[in-house]
């Protein structure tokens, strides 16, 4: 039993630091586009709006 609980804590903290290396990776490679820290909470996409503008939808 306390090993499943050490599997799945590790693996959650593992995908929390995979989500933050993606956040960082992103960043750096987009640095001129965001400027939040959370750089894919910007990202706007709905049907074929594409990601560039608001859709008319979400308005």
């Amino acid at each position: 039993m306390v090993k499943s609980l050490i599997i799945g804590v590790g693996f959650i903290v593992t995908i929390a630091v995979a989500w933050v290396l993606v956040q960082t990776l992103w960043k750096k490679v987009f640095r001129e586009e965001y400027t939040e820290e959370d750089v894919l909470a910007g990202r706007r996409n709905c049907s074929n709006c594409g990601c560039t503008s608001v859709c008319k939808r979400k308005e």
